[in-house]
C-alpha cells in the first residue's frame, strides 16, 4: 500500500526505479520500489516534517525537494545522505506543490 492516508502527491525517479510520495496524514515522505515492494520512510516527523505536501525529483543533483504547508517550508534533502536543508521559510503563505526542470534549472511553487 502506498499511503497510510487519503491525501498524497507522488513523483518517479527514473533512474534508480524507485518512487517518492508525500503522506500528509503520516507527516512523511516515503519511498518504494515501482513495483511497491520495499516500502519505507524516506524522513518524517522525527526529522522535522509537519504536513508536507508537493513533492519533486531533481535526477541529476539526487536531491528531493518538497513544500510543508505545517512549517511553511520549501525544503530539500539529498537523495543518498538524507541531509536536509530549509530553503525558503519567510513570506510563504501556503506552500502546496513543487515542480522542477532541473536540466534547465528552474524551479516553481504556487504559493
Amino acid at each position: 500500500m502506498l499511503s497510510s492516508g487519503p491525501s498524497f502527491k507522488m513523483v518517479c525517479l527514473l533512474a534508480t526505479f524507485q518512487i517518492y510520495w508525500s503522506d500528509t496524514t503520516g507527516s512523511a515522505i516515503r519511498r518504494a520500489n515501482y513495483d511497491g515492494s520495499q516500502p519505507e520512510v524516506f524522513l518524517d516527523s522525527l526529522d522535522g516534517l509537519m504536513f508536507p505536501e508537493g513533492v519533486a525529483v531533481d535526477w541529476l543533483a539526487r536531491n528531493i525537494y518538497w513544500t510543508d504547508s505545517g512549517k511553511r517550508t520549501i525544503e530539500v534533502a539529498n537523495l543518498d545522505t538524507k541531509q536536509k536543508k530549509i530553503l525558503f521559510d519567510e513570506q510563504i503563505k501556503n506552500p502546496r506543490d513543487i515542480a522542477l526542470h532541473p536540466s534547465e534549472r528552474y524551479w516553481h511553487f504556487p504559493d
